[in-house]
């Protein structure tokens, strides 16, 4: 994947735009330093379920698999490929019999889908942001003028569109636009 350097350029009256800029900035509280700030952070508007912060794990995507997904894949998975299993049980109780937390990863996992619809933060990222991560610290902000702010950022892999789309939704009064382009193209040019 590729960073995308990104420019949001909001615009409105110069109260709305200041209430934006207000709503969507966050102080992430530090031990034994102090809170940075993120201008813009994505999570303020669409904030992400507290369960869905588990790492992709190749032991819970493997849990998952071998309970609710493709068996024929589940076959193809390193340490599995070759043994001769032929049931789902089969294949449950040996790699239940490898690990202790086997089957919570499957139960987390599918619980996540079903309330959620995504099993791990990263999709459900994607799918909300655009984007794999939220951003930091990082991003710059500059007051172009009275009712005119700028964000200079850089997101994994995409520009941020869906959480663009929201955020214009939630502000109709705002004009919001999005720059982007990806580092390739730039360092090609």
């Amino acid at each position: 994947m590729q960073w995308c350097f990104n420019r949001l350029r909001v615009q409105g009256s110069p109260t709305e735009v200041d209430e934006f800029a207000r709503i969507v900035r966050v102080a992430k509280e530090l031990a034994h330093r102090s809170p940075l700030i993120y201008p813009l952070y994505f999570g303020t508007l669409a904030p992400r379920p507290l369960a869905l912060d588990v790492n992709e794990e190749p032991m819970g995507d493997l849990a998952y698999d071998a309970y609710h997904g493709d068996f024929s894949k589940v076959l193809e998975y390193p340490g599995i490929l070759g043994r001769g299993f032929t049931t789902r049980m089969e294949v449950c109780r040996f790699l239940g019999s490898r690990s202790s937390q086997f089957r919570s990863f499957e139960k987390l996992f599918e619980s996540n889908l079903q309330h959620y619809g995504h099993r791990t933060w990263l999709t459900w990222n994607l799918e909300h942001y655009g984007t794999k991560w939220d951003l930091n610290e990082d991003t710059r902000f500059a007051r172009i003028a009275p009712g005119v702010i700028e964000y200079h950022f850089q997101t994994m892999g995409a520009p941020p569109e869906p959480w663009v789309k929201l955020a214009a939704r939630q502000f109709p009064a705002l004009d919001l636009s999005l720059l982007d382009a990806l580092a390739d193209l730039l360092l090609s040019r």
